[in-house]
């Protein structure tokens, strides 16, 4: 897995504008390729999948996607795939522990979401967008969403932060860069190399 980084996301495109134009490149980039993706949002609430959908003849790339928001919803994950997860005392036990937990969950999902769709691509995002709800130990960790993208021959992961936003602000900001990293992943294959 490559180097988790943390990264500030721009201010600028923080609207459904932004998203959409995050999105299309994205599909166009996947449309060169013939690829295809699958998706799982967890913080982004399903923006991600939504705005994939939103392309104009996306049938033709996007399979399709989950969303994991709540304990309830990883209870749906097969036991295996939960095990690999942590448990809450090692995930919850500081921010640091909290930030490398959503970088794990987001690894074993990318490939996870990837397998139940057969897509070439797969996008997997989780994080915390409203700090003030988390437990008091891991208010610190501020609002922020671990990002994993996988492809042909492609791997790679970042950790996104951001400060004073609203919580729908800070959704729209991880979905655009969730989208613009599956871009740059996108943009790192050669054409016709899948």
């Amino acid at each position: 897995m490559d180097e988790m980084l943390v990264a500030g996301v721009p201010p600028e495109g923080v609207r459904v504008g932004g998203l959409a134009v995050a999105a299309q490149r994205a599909a166009d980039l996947l449309r060169a390729q013939k690829g295809t993706i699958a998706v799982l949002d967890a913080t982004t609430g399903g923006l991600i999948q939504a705005m994939l959908q939103a392309v104009p003849r996306s049938s033709r790339f996007f399979l399709g996607g989950m969303t994991i928001y709540s304990r309830q919803a990883a209870l749906q994950l097969p036991r295996e795939l939960r095990e690999k997860l942590g448990t809450p005392q090692e995930n919850y036990a500081s921010p640091p522990a909290y930030w490398v937990s959503k970088q794990v969950f987001t690894d074993e999902l990318s490939s996870y979401i990837s397998s139940q769709f057969s897509s070439t691509w797969s996008v997997a995002e989780s994080g915390a967008v409203d700090p003030a709800g988390l437990p008091e130990q891991l208010r610190g960790a501020g609002a922020f969403t671990s990002v994993t993208v996988r492809g042909p021959g492609v791997h790679v992961s970042r950790l996104y932060r951001v400060e004073g936003c609203t919580r729908e602000e800070a959704m729209v900001r991880f979905a655009i860069a969730a989208l613009a990293l599956l871009a740059e992943a996108l943009e790192s294959k050669p054409l016709g190399k899948l």
